[in-house]
């Protein structure tokens, strides 16, 4: 039975604010993940393992419950291009900028991390911009308005940090917070080279992030994307496991920390909301409304981190009214600057995202529709072999698939030429 356009209408809006909701409060719950474990490659590990069970079971079940995506699946597995291909990106999209953002946060507040999230896509468009890139997206007028807005947005928002540190930074710190790593309650006056440091750390997170983004883009091909998120968080698994064994394998986690509540929602949230329920959101929506308007949960990303930050973490304390006053200025400027960076302009457009390692990036449609081309041709020579030793499989492939369908929201599917010229607009 088909959705009503209300329907999908209804469905589209909710996962547009679920999506807003998951990104928005990544930056709390890995606070709330480090602050407990005191090291950010095991929570990199944790997160990671977590991801790749559910996009595991999620491949596992497309395999035996649909067809086309079994023969898509065997594709990619039986490429060698995919071995290599997925380590990369793994590395360079779901392992070493998280490690890098969430080791920031032993000195910085979380809202600080929902800044630079929001930021990677003026990132990758300086990247777009180097000769060696290829395909490079349109910067429109409303993308050097949203630049021009959101540089200095980002520095009224560190404006309490930087008053503190820089100017104001004479009174004596209690022993005890100089001591903690990964702190409850933030000491807004830090030492020029944690503030450095920290900061650094933000912006190397981020600029991976746009990297993996112009890469993966290049590189992605006829990868499916569950068969991508499998491979991605193996790779992040490992190397956040080997980050933990160098470097903090020796410090003790006493063992109650693992039924603290703030342990196991960071970790839960990291791993099922933010690695695996907002992939397949950001899948189905850019499916559905386009990337370009998917891309607009950006603009909920600081100001939610900042409530959040407000109301959970408590770093956003300061003697001066004055500060908190910019900052909350600089988080509405930052906001109305995702805005505008991520206006819908021509058709050929495309995202430039930190939303999601597997959206389908091309320049034009002929591309896409080459790739597609190249695939159903694979398919065919698959179904040709498979044909002759199981006749009964393929009346048994023509049966609807429990996960997938225009009936299913979202679809596990991933998206190919024909789906990319449907066009649809989110009703709020």
């Amino acid at each position: 039975m088909e959705m009503g356009s209300s329907q999908v209408s209804l469905v589209t809006t909710s996962s547009f604010l679920t999506l807003a909701v998951l990104r928005g409060s990544t930056p709390l719950m890995a606070y709330l993940a480090v602050s407990s474990l005191k090291s950010s490659g095991l929570v990199v590990a944790l997160k990671s393992a977590i991801s790749f069970v559910c996009f595991t079971v999620t491949l596992l079940v497309l395999y035996f419950t649909d067809g086309e995506m079994r023969m898509q699946i065997m594709i990619n597995l039986k490429s060698t291009d995919t071995y290599w291909k997925l380590p990369l990106i793994g590395l360079l999209q779901a392992a070493a900028p998280y490690l890098l953002v969430v080791s920031s946060m032993a000195y910085l507040p979380p809202t600080l991390l929902g800044v630079f999230m929001t930021a990677t896509p003026w990132f990758t468009i300086i990247l777009e911009r180097l000769p060696c890139v290829k395909i490079k997206s349109t910067v429109n007028s409303y993308v050097k308005i949203g630049i021009f807005i959101g540089l200095p947005a980002i520095i009224l928002i560190m404006s309490p940090i930087l008053h503190e540190s820089l100017i104001n930074c004479s009174m004596v710190k209690e022993s005890n917070q100089t001591s903690q790593k990964y702190p409850l309650v933030y000491d807004i006056c830090l030492k020029p080279v944690e503030l450095l440091q920290g900061t650094l750390a933000l912006i190397f997170g981020a600029l991976l992030w746009a990297i993996s983004s112009v890469v993966w883009r290049s590189l992605r091909g006829n990868i499916h994307y569950v068969v991508s998120s499998v491979g991605q968080n193996l790779t992040a698994l490992v190397i956040g496991l080997t980050c933990w064994a160098l470097f903090d394998l020796e410090s003790k986690i006493p063992s109650s920390i693992w039924n603290e509540v703030r342990t196991i929602v960071g970790l839960a949230c990291l791993g099922i909301g933010t690695g695996y329920v907002a992939t397949i959101l950001v899948h189905y929506l850019s499916k559905n409304i386009g990337a370009k308007p998917t891309n607009q949960v950006l603009v909920f990303i600081p100001i939610i981190a900042f409530i959040e930050d407000c109301l959970i973490v408590k770093s956003v304390v300061t003697v001066h009214p004055w500060l908190i006053g910019l900052e909350v200025l600089g988080i509405l400027m930052l906001s109305v600057a995702a805005f505008l960076t991520n206006l819908s302009g021509t058709k050929a457009d495309y995202s430039n995202s930190l939303l999601s390692e597997h959206l389908i990036q091309t320049d034009n449609c002929s591309q896409i529709d080459g790739d597609y081309q190249n695939m159903q041709n694979e398919i065919g020579k698959y179904q040709a072999l498979s044909s002759e030793s199981d006749e009964d499989s393929s009346a048994k492939e023509e049966e609807v698939p429990i996960l997938s369908g225009e009936s299913n929201y979202p679809p596990l599917r991933e998206i190919v030429g024909d789906d990319l010229n449907k066009t649809s607009t989110l009703k709020l």
